[in-house]
């Protein structure tokens, strides 16, 4: 069967070839001319794809695919007979491994993605056991219906089984190194993360399955080694250093906190560049070999943590003379270098605290023990919380004599404290899940919310743990987050909370430390983001539907760095520039592909867009790498920082060659159909002018009158034709100027005295200043006069005056015709002199016109190297202005 020429399955290489030569009127798609537009764009996707695609349609489920999916079909095994077959029968082998996925996108549940997964079928004359990376994803029909299916694949046959080879080789290894007793790892310098056998993730407390990075890693050596460790290892990425890493230090098991000594052996590996790009080695257990001396350093070790942990300062206080001996932490927590008297301690009491410490001291002479806790005043004005206390001793009279005791600064725990009842408050008042978790698991406090939201009674509440919430909780990650909450602030994190009656939803928690009463806690908020992850998925849906019209509407997005031009492109926006998908395509490549013409205007638009907030847009010429000219439309707005510097733009662009070979066509018609009128109507005119002589001259005057109004209407005809002309003539760059040098007011004068005549409502205001003579095209610049004023009379049906100012500004020649009727709004102004632009809305009826006069104003401004624009408010009137330059322009034919 002879198919026709579509051009959506041109090209495409062999299975284009076989795809055009299948007879499709013998399957369930039928002929082609009948094929949906969906399956014609999809198809054309497909066939000149680079990349391996395999495409079903249809409820037969039709296969197609293209050259580069061909080779994996290997030789005498399904191709070429599997193209146009349904999918089904030949792939009968595979089909339960393909059926689900298939269902699952034609039903609506999204696309699919699978990893390197072995789907066995027939070729090369076996059933051969072949892997694939692939995806499954819909195509959606004219009715939103997934109606095809495209499978995007790359086979991972080789890659699969040269990692299988490597695993051998691997396990190998591991097995001689197991035997030597020997941790190893692998650290990749750009990210911290190890990769380390079993045994060595073992010294470090962690589980086999657990990632370890530098930060996690160096927690596990001993405070006394981790500052050392860290030093030798910043050392070894230094290429002077020579990349060899040698170091004794100790590990504390988190877990077990058992230490152990090692021995690190290492080295570091450069690039040419001498950066870091691997650090590997080996570790060795040599915890016997200095277990003595370690014993003794633990010891001294931890009688000093015990002393430093404590943070109390000691005092013995004479009773009977006043004087005072303090500890170095003493002077320390009252701001003190040395000893410090006792009235200097007291004077450091916070004046409305003294009353509270001399209760205390006298409640302890009569009880013999002392205790308060007040606030003191350093020398640099912070105020601090301390609590004090002591025992009294008296001699054989029971007399008191000297009083010893402890001094501690509780101003953390006494801040926390405040902070927490601050906290508590906001609490009962939020809308949010507010926690206060012990360190093995339970609940201190909940919040009002914390019961609305899982269901439960206070009485209830309270009896939970983490555990009976959290749906994924592991004791491991509480435990270690607990701890490290204590010391550094977490990030935020998702998890998903259970409610009383088994339902579940997604929660963000933001975690805190801390310390009340020497006790550690986990204060922690829990947010419910159901609505959130619901935006989420429907942003990624409506994501995906932008993807797709974009690619229907042969949309090219793009994104452009304006620091340094480089450019993120789509497919389909480096093929509106002739170029395929994988070519390097930047805002340099962009500026060289654009014709010199257009280059200029292109830069000062994005400029322009750039400084101004707004949009970019312009039309302009590309030559493709085959030398065929194009052209392109574009648009695009900036995106800025906190400091408002612009540092991207997003924007689109499309192939509009067609429209403007359309456009061009069009402009010829107009162009021919308007000369071919201005001939019959001006002959028209001729008679009428003749006919209207003879009924005057007959004393017809009621004829001769209704005459003299065809006439007008003629020269309305006329003057449509003549801009009908003149659009033509500046599309096609052919409008004539004709210059010479005049006096330009009185240009003014004689149009403003002709136009007077037209009209009786309306009385022509002239506030002319000097402006001498100008150099320029008189007939064109009394057009745009013609066109100022005439709009002026024409929008401004209930006022009277009009006003024609003219002044000089520097090197320029002001005109400006205002008028006080209708007005413009300001999202309409700009675009008034675009070319067959009217008033939209009711007005559209009541002023009539082809909305060229403005645009074709603009054009012959522009063409004398002036300038055009307009200031206008609804309903208080409009200004039109246009300047040009008082010099004669160099060249006004270029």
């Amino acid at each position: 069967m002879q198919q026709q020429d579509y051009k959506f399955w041109q090209g495409g290489g062999e299975m284009g070839a076989l795809i055009r030569a299948h007879d499709w009127s013998q399957t369930s798609l039928g002929s082609p001319d009948h094929w949906p537009v969906s399956l014609r764009t999809a198809l054309g996707i497909v066939l000149n794809s680079r990349f391996p695609m395999f495409m079903y349609w249809g409820p037969d489920l039709i296969c197609f695919y293209n050259d580069a999916y061909r080779p994996s079909l290997g030789v005498n095994g399904k191709h070429p007979t599997l193209l146009g077959q349904p999918g089904k029968v030949f792939w009968a082998e595979i089909w339960h491994i393909l059926e689900p996925l298939i269902n699952q996108v034609l039903s609506g549940g999204g696309a699919t993605w699978s990893e390197d997964q072995l789907i066995p079928f027939y070729r090369n004359g076996a059933i051969e056991d072949i892997y694939w990376t692939f995806s499954y994803s819909p195509v959606i029909n004219e009715l939103g219906e997934p109606a095809g299916i495209i499978v995007a694949c790359t086979e991972t046959t080789e890659k699969v089984q040269t990692l299988s080879e490597i695993t051998e080789s691997k396990a190998e290894l591991e097995f001689a190194i197991d035997s030597a007793e020997f941790g190893t790892w692998d650290m990749n310098p750009q990210t911290n993360k190890f990769i380390a056998n079993d045994r060595l993730k073992e010294w470090f407390g962690l589980l086999p399955r657990e990632e370890i990075d530098l930060t996690q890693a160096l927690k596990s050596v001993v405070a006394y080694d981790r500052e050392r460790v860290s030093r030798a290892i910043q050392a070894v990425m230094n290429p002077s250093s020579g990349g060899k890493y040698d170091i004794e230090y100790s590990l504390i098991d988190p877990h077990t906190q058992t230490e152990r000594v090692v021995r690190a052996k290492g080295r570091t590996r450069f690039n040419e560049e001498g950066v870091a790009i691997r650090f590997n080695g080996t570790m060795q257990d040599i915890t016997e070999e200095v277990i003595a001396r370690r014993k003794i350093e633990d010891a001294e070790e931890r009688a000093r943590l015990a002393l430093d942990a404590a943070e109390m300062g000691t005092f013995d206080l004479s009773l009977t003379t006043g004087s005072i001996i303090t500890s170095p932490r003493f002077n320390a927590i009252f701001g003190e270098d040395g000893p410090t008297p006792h009235n200097r301690i007291i004077s450091k009491l916070h004046p409305d605290d003294r009353y509270i410490r001399e209760r205390a001291y006298a409640q302890a002479l009569k009880t013999g023990s002392l205790y308060y806790a007040v606030r003191i005043v350093l020398k640099d004005g912070r105020t601090r919380w301390i609590e004090v206390e002591g025992k009294v001793y008296y001699d054989k009279l029971r007399s008191p004599v000297r009083l010893l005791g402890t001094v501690i600064d509780i101003t953390k725990q006494r801040n926390a404290e405040e902070e927490l009842t601050r906290v508590k408050f906001m609490a009962d008042n939020a809308s949010d899940v507010f926690m206060l978790i012990c360190e093995e698991g339970s609940f201190a406090y909940l919040n009002q919310e914390a019961f609305k939201q899982w269901g439960y009674s206070e009485e209830e509440g309270l009896k939970l743990k983490v555990s009976d919430i959290d749906v994924l909780y592991i004791s491991e990650i509480f435990h270690e987050s607990f701890k490290l909450a204590q010391t550094q602030t977490l990030p935020p994190f998702e998890t998903i909370h259970k409610r009383k009656n088994e339902t579940v939803y997604p929660v963000e928690i933001n975690m805190v430390g801390l310390v009340l009463s020497e006790k550690p806690y986990l204060f922690a908020v829990a947010r419910d983001i159901t609505e959130r992850k619901k935006a989420r998925e429907e942003q990624h849906k409506t994501n995906q539907r932008l993807e797709i019209a974009l690619e229907a509407g042969r949309l090219g997005s793009y994104e452009l760095e304006l620091a340094t031009g480089l450019m993120t492109c789509t497919p389909q926006c480096k093929a509106n520039y002739g170029l395929d998908a994988n070519a390097t395509f930047n805002f340099a490549d962009l500026m060289a592909a654009i014709q010199p013409d257009y280059r200029d205007t292109v830069k000062d638009k994005v400029e322009a867009a750039v400084a101004n907030h707004s949009v970019y847009s312009a039309e302009y010429q590309v030559k493709w790498p085959n030398g065929s000219i194009h052209w392109v439309s574009a648009s695009g707005k900036a995106s800025y920082d906190e400091n408002d510097k612009a540092i991207l733009m997003v924007g689109v662009t499309i192939d509009i060659t067609e429209q403007k070979l359309l456009q061009q066509q069009k402009d010829e018609f107009i162009g021919i159909a308007s000369h071919e009128l201005k001939t019959p109507v001006t002959s028209i005119k001729a008679y009428t002018q003749v006919l209207e002589r003879i009924l005057t001259q007959k004393g017809d005057t009621r004829e001769a009158s209704m005459i003299s109004k065809m006439d007008a209407q003629l020269n309305r005809l006329n003057s449509l034709i003549g801009d009908l002309l003149d659009v033509t003539k500046i599309n096609s760059g052919r409008l004539q100027f004709n210059y010479t040098t005049f006096d330009f007011n009185h240009l003014i004068t004689e149009v403003v005295e002709d136009l007077q005549r037209t009209t009786e409502k309306h009385n022509l205001i002239e506030d002319l200043q000097p402006t001498g003579f100008i150099h320029a095209d008189r007939e064109r610049i009394s057009q745009v006069l013609v066109n100022f004023i005439t709009n002026a009379i024409k929008y401004s049906p209930h006022t009277k005056n009009i006003i024609i100012n003219t002044h000089l500004n520097n090197d320029e020649v002001v005109v400006s015709v205002q008028d006080f009727g209708i007005g413009i709004s300001k999202e309409k102004q700009q675009r008034v002199f675009e070319q067959f632009y009217r008033v939209s809305g009711e007005t559209q009826h009541t002023f009539p016109g082809l909305g060229l006069g403005l645009y074709i104003s603009s054009e012959i401004i522009k063409r004398e190297g002036g300038r055009i624009w307009v200031e206008s408010e609804e309903g208080q009137g409009s200004i039109f202005y246009f300047s040009l330059p008082v010099r004669k322009p160099v060249d006004h034919n270029n």
